[in-house]
């Protein structure tokens, strides 16, 4: 199962030391030329910034770490059956290998590993095509105004969309709202309203500035509601779905979240994540920058930078002390990233992006994932680099039909 992916990276390797015979140069060529993934993929691998950087990821990297070290590794991502010792090659061809098991994109099963080839077109579904299913194409966001107005932003032209009192709601870009309170000292408590930005499934990521500054961005399938001013002594939201949030500082004001009307985060100024769909087991809330205070009922928990606190569907609290904090913004840097994910885990956020319905027909495949594939990709493509574990998936319409 192994032996392509490994003969690739054998041949990476002799490539970055001049080292290819004629045979295996074609070889090499012919596997840059079967998909434009691969020659992506070969662009990295061979860029030694890259290489030099995803080294530095493990534990603490220098350009004099010894290639036991770095045989050690690489043989972590390998079953036992296909090591190979890499002890005598340079650090930067150990590092091409490294990259190839662990990021580009491809997928990587804990016990599997992704084909490095591509699939027949007799494999897609003629009818239906899921050529026909891109990424997200435009905003499907809408603000749901105090009196219950709709104003959808792929038809509304950029500039001020509407005015609730004291605040003009502006369109700045395609993806962007802007809240600007020009007299937040001249409203009473009773003058308090509220606003609805909704991001649903198929839409392309929104930012939303709030009228004390703070930023939010939405994920598809979230929503936010939030007064159009902050008054009183606490600024507070809620959220449904994933947002990341850039907090304005304001000590004598907290600015707190309440997410999915189950927990709260509240924080003074900060930069975090907030994870909580309804078809997710766990609401998971992950610190940038700053520290937040995690509260549920009368438990409470601060979280540093790098942290993360899960709560389960049991409402029992957890705390990663050192989540990843790439993992955690990919999609907002226009990425997905799996990381041991299943089956169902991966396809709730393919769902969730290219709102389409996943229907099991039998027993859910098994297997683990990682990878880190671009949110541009096609379904088509994304389809493609899943569909070689034994997972089979057919188009009918806007559903995926899974067997195995």
């Amino acid at each position: 199962m192994y032996d392509r992916e490994i003969n690739i990276s054998k041949l990476i390797q002799k490539y970055l030391e001049n080292d290819l015979n004629e045979s295996e140069r074609k070889e090499l060529d012919q596997w840059l030329s079967a998909h434009k993934m691969n020659a992506s993929i070969f662009a990295e691998l061979t860029n030694e910034e890259s290489l030099e950087k995803e080294l530095r990821k493990f534990n603490n990297y220098d350009a004099n770490l010894p290639h036991e070290k770095l045989a050690q590794l690489i043989d972590a991502g390998l079953p036992e059956s296909r090591r190979y010792s890499i002890r005598h090659v340079p650090w930067w061809a150990a590092a091409s290998i490294i990259l190839l098991l662990s990021v580009a994109g491809y997928f990587v099963l804990f016990n599997k590993t992704v084909p490095l080839k591509d699939i027949s077109a007799k494999d897609i579904p003629a009818k239906n095509s899921t050529a026909e299913i891109k990424s997200p194409q435009i905003n499907r966001a809408a603000i749901t105004l105090a009196n219950g107005e709709k104003i959808y932003l792929d038809t509304a032209k950029n500039g001020i969309l509407a005015k609730e009192q004291h605040v003009n709601i502006a369109k700045l870009d395609n993806t962007q709202i802007s809240y600007v309170n020009s007299s937040a000292s001249d409203f009473k408590p009773q003058d308090l309203i509220y606003n609805t930005l909704t991001n649903p499934q198929g839409s392309k990521i929104n930012s939303l500035i709030l009228s004390d500054g703070s930023r939010v961005w939405l994920n598809s399938g979230s929503s936010i509601t939030f007064p159009v001013a902050f008054i009183g002594k606490e600024r507070k939201v809620q959220i449904i779905g994933e947002c990341y949030f850039e907090v304005a500082h304001d000590t004598a004001r907290p600015f707190l979240v309440s997410v999915n009307n189950r927990l709260q985060v509240q924080v003074l100024g900060t930069h975090f994540n907030v994870s909580a769909y309804d078809d997710e087991q766990n609401i998971q809330t992950t610190l940038l920058e700053g520290s937040i205070k995690i509260i549920k009922g009368k438990r409470e928990m601060m979280l540093k930078p790098g942290q993360r606190a899960s709560l389960n569907e049991n409402d029992l609290l957890s705390l990663n002390k050192h989540a990843s904090m790439e993992e955690t913004v990919s999609w907002k840097n226009g990425k997905f990233s799996f990381v041991g994910a299943d089956v169902k885990t991966l396809l709730r956020q393919i769902s969730r992006w290219y709102d389409v319905e996943v229907v099991y027909t039998e027993e859910i495949p098994k297997g683990h994932y990682t990878g880190k594939p671009s949110r541009e990709l096609s379904l088509e493509e994304m389809l493609k680099l899943i569909d070689y574990s034994g997972v089979k998936i057919r188009i009918e319409g806007r559903r995926l039909i899974v067997s195995q």
